[in-house]
């Protein structure tokens, strides 16, 4: 593998909400408006007339015409002449209050006439911050902003101009300025909740832009992941993502209507929706949530938070003082323990109804471990309810239709990927033949999906894969884009083999910064030979696996094609385990145990593996941390099966939670036991991150103990013996020279008197003797060596896991010092 130059990569810094998109508004009256789309801008109603134009800072002015308005809630909407040639902007990302707690951070923007030029012709940007109470002017329907920029402390100022301006928190549009009260100390707002709902509204940003309206929780976003995803698509794989809705939804009719009525139920509520992967059920609720946004609910699926960040704890209080109807949706529910915890003890506590809604593989152990974990969580989950999603049944007429309906959205979206935007995809459509695609009633959407997916690409290519199973092509077409991107880096990878091998260790360990991808990287050295090519790569697989600003390497999505790739690269090379799973960090090993678990666990070439790992570097990996997988895990018997050979004799402790992932008990009190280690395996607070890193001091303190006096004491001995056996060796080899000299001697002919060839075999025969005795005295040594032996043999295999585990330690130490000194920091000014 070759690298050309060293890739750069930049971590994405997110932009101030407003910028780039106020505009100054000429109209009835000059305000401000704001650009939702391209071909769109809002402001308030009072500013509006018929027509206008709108100034974009240091771009120009255009054109626009009124396409909406509403009086009532001082809001309207301009569409810009489409002939001028505007900056692009990404879609809008649109939020609501769902609190009532006070004080939430936002800011206005706009163009107020006290930064106007004298004649007006120009005008100053206002970014002002400050915040609301959302119980301040409830009863006439308003929003208050109050403004803590330092200009207010020295001298009043007055908002004409700032009219229709956007109001932020947190990033979404939640408010446009309408006017001042009191003293001007304060604006009025309108929320956006007052107009997002309204059909007319809806339609013509539909028309215009293309877009669905879909309002995001703004106040508890620290909690939530945004449904419609800033990047657009970046790999051929990611065209199928159930966040990339390029094919639209359908079926699932009988399902979705019941998990509506679920959502109309009074009072706090969870629903676990499980299945195998590939049936749809992050699409389906997305469906329920946008579904849900549509009639003023807060709703949004949860993110990876961190516990113990300032904006979380915020957030999190935040639940228990809800405002309006709201459902968080917690997919890979079995990997979160800690989240369904923290949301549920806070969602119960509101007033308003709250739903939670968890997305898993399975019902297992996890699910009882949850609901019986203690009796407040149990008294939260006592109405709980589990659905398995079935696979959807369908007519060759009704999956011939979604094929076709799959190949128009693709034609579509295939252009936004570089690699083929030069592609004429709907002439590559023309070519695939319809006819001669046919599928059965146990198909899937997600197998049909794959399947018009690739037929697309292999026609583009000329390529015919027919006897290939769907998830092995849409990998082949995958690799080849990986490739594309290689190049981009500077980067060559021949047949490509290390490629899918280093791409496989990416998606099976994961990394969640790059000091993790680092480590991954650094275990090819062999094969990536120089730091600049491992730079590279590290940038380049970080491209690939990198989902958003706030991940850093995650598995391929869909997670069938990721775990297709890693049990196909594991059989192909089977060092992906051998030579990592020791060595990574806890929570990697997590992520690779527990997608093992669900991508093989039938497969007894990977287990048996997986448990000559365990018996080699029992210290590295522990019972607890098993169990706790194995408890996430849909079928755990596997681990269940590893535990047997860890677990310590007469622990009735350890017994009783192999019963329970066994399937052999159903004990609470072992249901409980499983959760301490469920928990501990997944959790991220720092009284679990501790709790670990306590663990393996003991476990170093193990480790060392059981070597430190063998390999000392073997030392020690050696230190002795060397010496005496080097000088056994020297003698031996004196010896036997002397006797092989007397030997050529007497048979050399040199000598015609037989006495004194008898008198040179003579000394022959002393001389081995001597050398026999000598070597007799060295093999006694040896002897006297090897009960050290072991203690040599086993300890560079016990260094090494002391070095890993040593590791392990000083960067969660150094992790948990950093975050906790930012809550010390962010404790002190607060008070």
């Amino acid at each position: 593998m070759t690298c050309a130059c060293r890739g750069k990569w930049l971590r994405r810094k997110s932009l101030v909400a407003g910028y780039g998109r106020t505009v100054i508004v000429r109209s009835r009256r000059t305000g401000t408006g704001f650009r939702i789309s391209n071909a769109l801008v809002l402001t308030a109603a009072h500013v509006a007339d018929a027509v206008g134009t709108i100034e974009i800072p240091k771009q120009g002015i255009v054109n626009c015409r009124r396409v909406w308005v509403s009086n009532e809630v001082d809001a309207a909407l301009f569409a810009v002449d489409v002939s001028e040639s505007l900056p692009e902007v990404p879609n809008t990302s649109w939020g609501v209050l769902c609190s009532r707690a006070g004080k939430i951070p936002v800011e206005a923007h706009g163009f107020p006439d006290f930064l106007a030029s004298a004649d007006t012709s120009r005008r100053e940007y206002e970014q002002a911050h400050g915040y609301i109470n959302p119980l301040t002017g409830m009863m006439k329907g308003e929003l208050h902003v109050s403004i803590d920029t330092e200009i207010w402390k020295n001298k009043e100022r007055l908002w004409p101009g700032m009219s229709g301006g956007p109001v932020f928190a947190h990033g979404k549009l939640v408010a446009l300025v309408s006017k001042a009260a009191g003293q001007a100390a304060r604006l009025v707002v309108r929320p956006i909740v007052d107009f997002v709902y309204d059909p007319g509204f809806r339609q013509v940003v539909q028309r215009h832009s293309g877009i669905e309206i879909v309002a995001e929780p703004a106040d508890i976003c620290a909690l939530t992941s945004s449904l419609t995803p800033s990047r657009r698509p970046t790999s051929i794989a990611a065209l199928v993502r159930a966040s990339s809705e390029i094919v639209n939804f359908r079926g699932r009719n009988e399902i979705f209507p019941k998990l509506i009525r679920w959502t109309d139920r009074s009072g706090f509520g969870t629903l676990l929706l499980h299945g195998t992967g590939g049936q749809g059920k992050t699409r389906l609720a997305r469906q329920i949530v946008r579904e849900l946004s549509r009639h003023g609910w807060a709703a949004g699926f949860v993110a990876n938070f961190d516990p113990i960040a300032a904006d979380v704890r915020d957030a999190l209080d935040r639940l228990a003082y809800l405002a309006r109807p709201t459902l968080l949706v917690i997919d890979y529910a079995e990997s979160k323990p800690g989240h369904i915890q923290q949301l549920a003890q806070q969602m119960r506590r509101s007033e308003i109804p709250s739903k939670l809604l968890l997305l898993a593989r399975s019902a297992g152990p996890w699910w009882d471990a949850v609901r019986h974990a203690d009796s407040d969580l149990e008294d939260a989950f006592q109405d709980a309810e589990d659905h398995k999603l079935e696979p959807i049944r369908g007519s060759s007429r009704d999956w011939s239709m979604l094929f076709s309906e799959a190949i128009k959205a693709f034609v579509s979206s295939l252009p936004s990927l570089n690699a083929s935007a030069t592609r004429d995809w709907a002439e590559v459509a023309n070519s695939v033949d319809m006819s001669a695609v046919t599928f059965d009633k146990d198909s899937s959407a997600m197998e049909i999906q794959l399947s018009a997916l690739n037929a697309l690409l292999n026609a583009a290519n000329d390529e015919r894969m027919g006897g290939n199973p769907v998830i092995d092509q849409l990998l082949q077409h995958e690799v080849r884009y990986w490739h594309h991107i290689a190049a981009g880096h500077g980067l060559r990878f021949g047949r490509g083999e290390m490629l899918l091998d280093v791409v496989s260790a990416g998606c099976l360990y994961g990394a969640a910064d790059w000091q993790d991808a680092d480590e991954i990287i650094r275990r090819f050295s062999t094969s990536l030979s120089s730091e600049e090519i491992r730079v590279a790569c590290r940038e380049l697989i970080t491209d690939i696996l990198r989902r958003d600003s706030n991940s850093y390497w995650e598995p391929i999505d869909p997670s069938s094609l990721a775990e297709y790739l890693v049990v196909q690269r594991i059989h192909h090379n089977g060092k992906l385990l051998v030579e990592h799973l020791p060595f990574v960090r806890e929570h990697q090993m997590v992520n690779a145990l527990t997608m093992l678990c669900r991508a093989a666990p039938h497969d007894e070439l990977i287990w048996r593996l997986v448990k000559q790992i365990v018996i080699q570097h029992r210290h590295r990996v522990s019972f607890d941390l098993l169990a706790g997988i194995g408890a996430a895990a849909p079928n755990p018997r596997p681990i269940a099966e590893l535990l047997k050979g860890v677990a310590s004799k007469g622990n009735n402790a350890q017994k009783g939670m192999i019963d329970v992932l066994s399937g052999k008990s159903r004990s609470v009190d072992q249901q409980r036991s499983l959760w301490r280690s469920y928990t501990q395996a997944f959790a991220d607070v720092p009284e679990s991150r501790m709790q670990r890193a306590s663990e393996r001091v003991a476990h170093l303190a193990d480790l060392l103990s059981g070597v430190a006096p063998e390999l000392t004491g073997g030392i020690n001995l050696a230190m002795d013996v060397i010496p005496e056996l080097l000088g056994k060796f020297k003698r031996i080899k004196r010896e036997l020279i002397s006797a092989n000299e007397a030997i050529d001697l007497a048979s050399g002919g040199l000598r015609r008197h037989r006495d004194l060839d008898t008198e040179y075999y003579e000394i022959a025969v002393s001389r081995t003797r001597r050398a026999s005795r000598a070597a007799e005295s060295a093999l006694n040594y040896l002897d006297e060596m090897h009960g050290a032996v072991r203690a040599f043999q086993r300890s560079p295999a016990t260094l090494e896991d002391i070095n890993a585990t040593l590791a392990e330690l000083a960067r969660d130490v150094l992790d948990m010092r950093d975050r906790l000194e930012r809550l010390n920091a962010e404790t002190r000014s607060l008070g």
